[in-house]
C-alpha cells in the first residue's frame, strides 16, 4: 500500500512532517519523521492549565537519533534561510520570555488570562458520557509500552470482575 492510499483527503497534495516520539497515529501520514525526545529526555518550559509556568530537566539523554525540537528548528532555519535567533536552550527561553511575559514567573499561577472554564448556566437533563475509554492508555508513550498494556489489562479486568 502506497502513502497516497493511507493519507486522508484533507492532506492530499501536502508534504507532512511528523515531529514526535513513539509514533502516535499521525506518524503514519508523514512523508518524513523527525524523531524528538520524550518529556523525560529533554529540558522543557511549559504553562499548565492553571497558568503555572514549569521548567523541567531531562532525566537521561535522548535515545537513538532523537533531537530536541529547538535543535531541529535551528538546523532547519539554516537550511531554509529563515533567521531563527537562538543557538542554545537559554536563548530559546529568553526568546520565549521576550515574546510572552507570562513565562517570566516560574511556579506562580498567572491570573492575567481571560480564559474561563466555568459558567453560571445550570445544566439540566443532559446525559454526560466519558470520552476516554481507557484512561491508562490516553497518550502515545503509554500506548507504546508493553508494561502499560499489561498493567491496564490487569486493572480493567479486575474492575470488570468487581
Amino acid at each position: 500500500m502506497g502513502l497516497d492510499e493511507i493519507k486522508p483527503k484533507s492532506l492530499e497534495g501536502s508534504f507532512v512532517v511528523y515531529c514526535g516520539h513513539h509514533g502516535d497515529v499521525n506518524a503514519q501520514y508523514a512523508d518524513i519523521i523527525l524523531p524528538t525526545p520524550a518529556y523525560t529526555e529533554k529540558s522543557s518550559t511549559f504553562m499548565n492549565i492553571e497558568g503555572r509556568v514549569i521548567q523541567t530537566l531531562r532525566c537521561h539523554n535522548p535515545l537513538g537519533e532523537a533531537k530536541e525540537e529547538w535543535k531541529i528548528f535551528r538546523v532547519l532555519s539554516d537550511l531554509l534561510d529563515c533567521e531563527i535567533k537562538f543557538n542554545n536552550l537559554n536563548d530559546v527561553r529568553k526568546k520565549l520570555v521576550d515574546d510572552n511575559k507570562n513565562f517570566l514567573a516560574l511556579l506562580e499561577i498567572n491570573n492575567s488570562s481571560k480564559l474561563s472554564f466555568s459558567s453560571k448556566e445550570v445544566i439540566k437533563d443532559y446525559n454526560f458520557s466519558y470520552n476516554i475509554d481507557n484512561f491508562y492508555m490516553n497518550d502515545s508513550i503509554s500506548r507504546s509500552s508493553e508494561t502499560m498494556a499489561n498493567c491496564t489489562n490487569e486493572i480493567l479486568n479486575k474492575a470488570k470482575a468487581s
